[in-house]
C-alpha cells in the first residue's frame, strides 16, 4: 500500500482470476487478492523491480511462517503460495536475492526435510518453503518420490511436476537424442552454459490460433528444415506446428535444453521435429542438405560467425533460403557495459556472483547506460541473464551475409 506500482505489468489470467472471485462475495477479500497473487507468480512472473522487491519481503514473510506451526486454511494459503514461489524460482534460476537470515533457515528447513522424508514422511509446508529457495531435485533419489506421494492442494502438485517430474523426464530423454561430437573451444564453453541453464525456460508456445489457421491452410510442398541453434525448442516447435507436412532437425549444443525441447513436443503433440546434439560448425556431419534454414539469436555466441554462416551455407540446398537473427556491439551497449561490470568485478557465472551483478545494475542512475538492462525481462531471469553474457564483434551484417550468399 506504500509503494507506487503504476505501470506494473499485468497478464489477462490473474485479472480475470481477481474479477471471478471479487464476484463472489462468499470469497474473503485475503483469498481474493491471494488467489490473484499466486496466479501472478504462477503465470506472468516478476519482471519489475518494485514488484521483485514487494515479492522478496513476501516471500521471507513466508518462509518465517513456514518455520511456525500453521493448520487448516492459513496452511493451505502458506503452501500454495509458497508453491508458486517455487515454480517461479524453478522457472527463473532462482534469480531474488536473499537475506542471511533467510539462507540459514532455508538450511534449517533443508534438514529437516531430509529427515521426514528419511522416514517416509511428506512434510509438504516445509517442502513448498525450500522449494521457494532451492530446486527439490538437490535432495536426490528421495525427492523422485514426491510425484507419488499426492495428492495436495494444486500449485503443490504443479510445482513438484515442474521441479521434479519434468525434469527426470527430460532426464530420460537425453538417451534417445542423437549426439555429434563438439571439439571447437569456444562451442563447448557455450555448451557447458546452456547445460547448466537451459535456455528459454518456457511453458506455453509461442503459437496464436490465428497462426494455426493460417499454417492448416497452407499448400506448399513439404520441406525439409534446419533450426540451429535450437535451443530448449521453443522455435523449431513453433516452426514444425506451423509447417505440419515439412521435417524439422533441431541442431543445439546443449543436450540439457534438447531434452526440454523434446519433453515439450511430447507434450504438444509435435511429431515432426527431430533433436540433434551437435555443433554449428559441424553440420556437414548430419550427411544431408536443406530447403530452408532458421538461425535466430546463435552466431553471435561464436568466436568466428563468418565460419558458422559458411558452415551453415554448405548444407543449404541450392535455391534455399537462411534466415537469420543476431546482434552486435552498437545496437546492445547495455549489454556490453554490463559484461564490462562482470570482469571489473571479477563476478564469475555462479547465482551468487549474478545477484551481486544485478544488485550492481540496480544501484547505477538512471541514465547509466546499464540502467536500460535492469528494465529487460531478462534481467529477472538466470538463464535468461547468462545469454546475455556472450556478443559477437561484428561490425555489419550485411557485409558478413554478403561476403557468404
Amino acid at each position: 500500500r506504500d509503494r507506487d506500482v503504476t505501470g506494473v505489468q499485468t497478464c489477462a489470467l490473474p485479472i480475470l482470476t481477481l474479477a471471478r472471485l471479487a464476484a463472489d462475495r462468499a470469497q474473503p477479500l485475503e483469498r481474493v487478492f491471494q488467489s490473484l497473487l499466486v496466479n501472478f507468480l504462477l503465470y506472468r512472473g516478476v519482471v519489475d523491480a518494485q514488484v521483485e522487491e514487494i515479492a522478496m519481503r513476501l516471500r521471507a514473510s513466508l518462509l518465517r511462517a513456514a518455520g511456525e506451526t500453521l493448520a487448516g486454511a492459513m496452511e493451505v494459503v502458506a503452501i500454495e503460495m509458497l508453491s508458486a514461489y517455487g515454480i517461479q524460482g524453478f522457472l527463473s534460476g532462482y534469480v531474488l536475492d536473499e537475506s542471511p537470515e533467510e539462507s540459514a533457515q532455508v538450511a534449517t528447513i533443508e534438514t529437516q526435510v531430509r529427515i521426514d522424508l528419511a522416514a517416509h514422511r511428506v512434510p509438504v509446508l516445509k517442502l513448498a518453503a525450500l522449494a521457494a529457495y532451492r530446486p527439490l531435485l538437490a535432495l536426490g533419489e528421495a525427492a523422485h518420490r514426491l510425484p507419488h506421494a499426492g495428492p495436495h492442494p494444486a500449485p503443490f502438485d504443479r510445482m513438484v511436476d515442474i521441479q521434479i517430474s519434468r525434469p527426470l523426464e527430460e532426464r530420460a530423454l537425453r538417451s534417445e537424442i542423437r549426439k555429434l561430437q563438439i571439439t571447437e573451444t569456444t562451442s563447448r564453453r557455450v555448451q557447458e552454459q546452456y547445460e547448466e541453464n537451459p535456455y528459454p525456460t518456457w511453458t506455453m508456445p509461442l503459437i496464436s490460433q490465428a497462426d494455426l489457421e493460417t499454417a492448416n491452410a497452407k499448400t506448399e510442398a513439404p520441406e525439409s528444415i534446419l533450426v540451429a541453434g535450437a535451443g530448449t525448442g521453443r522455435h523449431p516447435l513453433r516452426v514444425a506446428r506451423l509447417s505440419p507436412q515439412s521435417e524439422v532437425v533441431a541442431l543445439d549444443l546443449s543436450l540439457a535444453s534438447l531434452a526440454y525441447g523434446a519433453r515439450q513436443a511430447r507434450v504438444l503433440g509435435i511429431g515432426n521435429v527431430t533433436f540433434v546434439q551437435g555443433d554449428l560448425l559441424d553440420v556437414a556431419a548430419l550427411g544431408r542438405t536443406f530447403d530452408r534454414i532458421s538461425s535466430v539469436g546463435v552466431l553471435h555466441h561464436m568466436a568466428d560467425p563468418t565460419r558458422g554462416l559458411a558452415a551453415l551455407k554448405g548444407v543449404l540446398r541450392p535455391g534455399g533460403s537462411i534466415e537469420l537473427a543476431l546482434y552486435t556491439e552498437s545496437g546492445r551497449q547495455h549489454v556490453v557495459a554490463g559484461i564490462a561490470l562482470r570482469e571489473k568485478l571479477g563476478l564469475k557465472s555462479t547465482p551468487e556472483d549474478f545477484r551481486r551483478f544485478r544488485r550492481a545494475v540496480r544501484a547505477v542512475p538512471a541514465d547509466h547506460p546499464l540502467a536500460a538492462l535492469g528494465r529487460l525481462p531478462d534481467f529477472y531471469s538466470l538463464s535468461e541473464l547468462r545469454s546475455e553474457e556472450h556478443t559477437s564483434e561484428l561490425q555489419s551484417h550485411h557485409d558478413l551475409v554478403c561476403r557468404l550468399l
